[in-house]
């Protein structure tokens, strides 16, 4: 079976802070096609601000509806909020199929044990989880809205204190990344996505030569990033192998997001 490319990091749905250029299914599909990508993992950027974050899982449940076979939907969650476990319960029967957490947006510790307790039910449903360090740099964000990052050490240890999870970290840079190997380098169950990896030029080999090819995802954080730059970056400024191009667009993800033969 030919392995699919994957994009690992896509959101759908709305922004409060300002317009994204796309935000339907179709227009997202449309988008993937361009860049010959066959699937894409979404999420609903309402959800960090909702109240009610599990109303946004319904949301974007809805907005993918017509490019289902294409879009892997993942889940957003807060473990702070009571009822936590009957909505994953519920976003599993929908055919959610990953866990989405940003405790810089829900303000808790992502080694607290709440935070333990939902990684480990998303695990138990055999659920990838993924954290996102940030959605903006805080440079572009809103001067009323302002959230920091998540520290590399939290995230570090957070993947120590649950190793039977399989962690995807989103949007690091190079130099988070060079930090996170040197922590849990020796750790088999994280990978992480390469959105970040146009800034600066050329600087995929060193990903790979840092983290290992085995560990990292294309991923675009479209879009809020053109999805052309992590495209261009792969495919034509990186000089990277065919072997290298096929573990980073199809190979790695499908360990994370296992693939549904036709």
């Amino acid at each position: 079976m030919t392995l699919p490319a994957t994009d690992a990091h896509v959101w759908l749905g709305r922004w409060p802070y300002g317009p994204l250029p796309i935000y339907t299914a179709p227009g997202i599909v449309a988008k993937l096609d361009e860049l010959h990508i066959e699937r894409a993992v979404v999420h609903a950027p309402q959800a960090i601000l909702y109240k009610d974050v599990h109303r946004a899982n319904a949301e974007l449940m809805d907005a993918a509806a017509p490019e289902r076979k294409r879009l892997i939907v993942a889940a957003t969650l807060n473990p702070g909020e009571v009822g936590w476990e009957q909505d994953l319960q519920q976003a599993h029967d929908w055919g959610m199929q990953a866990l989405n957490l940003h405790p810089n947006y829900h303000q808790y510790d992502v080694v607290s044990r709440p935070a333990q307790e939902i990684v480990a039910a998303a695990t138990s449903l055999g659920w990838p989880v993924l954290l996102t360090v940030r959605m903006q740099d805080e440079r572009q964000q809103h001067p009323l809205g302002r959230v920091p990052n998540v520290p590399m050490s939290a995230i570090a240890n957070a993947v120590r204190l649950s190793p039977q999870a399989r962690f995807l970290i989103r949007g690091a840079t190079y130099f988070e990344l060079q930090d996170l190997q040197r922590a849990i380098g020796y750790l088999p169950n994280w990978w992480a996505s390469i959105e970040r990896a146009h800034v600066p030029h050329g600087v995929v080999p060193l990903m790979i030569e840092t983290a290992g090819v085995g560990r990292l995802l294309y991923g675009s954080m479209f879009p809020f990033q053109y999805a052309e730059s992590t495209w261009l970056t792969v495919y034509k400024a990186s000089d990277l192998t065919e072997t290298q191009q096929h573990a980073l667009l199809a190979a790695n993800a499908a360990q994370l997001f296992p693939v549904q033969e036709a």
